[in-house]
């Protein structure tokens, strides 16, 4: 239950500094457990070395909370489960006006879906601070899609600030479907599935290969569309190692979407 719990109100200033280490014991607050139940009032939540030891009716926390820690009165604030952000660029950026601070976007590169987005994260950017004051404690953070249709393999994150905030490198890998997707395709959606296809099928020309291959070997009669790395880190997807995450802005995506299993 490490870092699972973030408050409201007055206690929110106490959850927009890192949690490790942390004892605090909030009282008076309208307990949201997340599995499903009704709010619990009046209840109280024990973190002891910022980790959740309770979180549950007043009557039930253990005695004295935390020894020394710091008390906080919700006065009938909700606190809840911290919030998972399920796509982002999360600490890949901090000014978006300043190319230097910028590592989102990658148009001029010659990869794409080999991209790492884990090896790009900053644990004190701004962005992380700013949304982990406003309960969010872990994201999913990605490259987004720029030179071709895939942005790269995404990373799960967490927001406590401290030097290691990748908890899974490499956990997804992005495709844009969407207008985006087809104008970097060559101006249609149909043009867009049509290399997301091709490249589909090159991946899994090369899973179980080693070394560099041959055209015969990618079973196509024309020159290969993907360069070896990107192929490569698509080889996870088409062996059901890596999850796809898809954009998709309208309801043609979001139908067409599940077809690619």
């Amino acid at each position: 239950m490490k870092r699972l719990f973030s408050a409201a109100a007055s206690a929110l200033a106490l959850c927009a500094a890192p949690a490790m280490a942390q004892d605090v014991t909030i009282t008076n607050a309208r307990v949201v457990i997340g599995d499903g139940s009704e709010p619990i009032e009046g209840g109280t939540v024990v973190v002891q070395g910022g980790k959740v030891v309770y979180a549950g009716p007043a009557a039930g926390a253990p005695a004295g909370g935390t020894s020394g820690g710091a008390g906080v009165d919700a006065k009938g604030a909700y606190v809840t489960p911290g919030i998972f952000a399920t796509v982002t660029t999360l600490g890949l950026s901090d000014v978006g006006a300043v190319a230097e601070t910028e590592d989102s976007r990658a148009a001029a590169s010659p990869f794409s879906a080999a991209l790492d987005a884990a090896t790009g994260i900053n644990p004190v950017s701004q962005h992380i601070l700013v949304h982990r004051a406003a309960g969010i404690t872990r994201a999913a953070t990605t490259t987004v899609p720029t030179g071709s249709i895939f942005a790269g393999q995404g990373a799960i994150i967490d927001l406590d600030g401290d030097a290691t905030p990748v908890m899974q490198a490499r956990a997804f890998q992005m495709v844009d479907l969407s207008e985006n997707g087809a104008r970097l395709a060559g101006g249609s959606r149909p043009a867009a599935h049509m290399l997301l296809r091709a490249s589909l099928r090159e991946a899994q020309a090369l899973a179980g290969k080693t070394g560099t291959p041959q055209t015969t070997e990618i079973t196509k009669d024309d020159e290969v569309l993907l360069s070896r790395f990107d192929a490569e880190a698509l080889v996870p997807v088409v062996t059901g190692k890596q999850k796809l995450y898809v954009a998709a802005e309208r309801a043609s995506d979001i139908r067409a979407a599940p077809r690619w299993r």
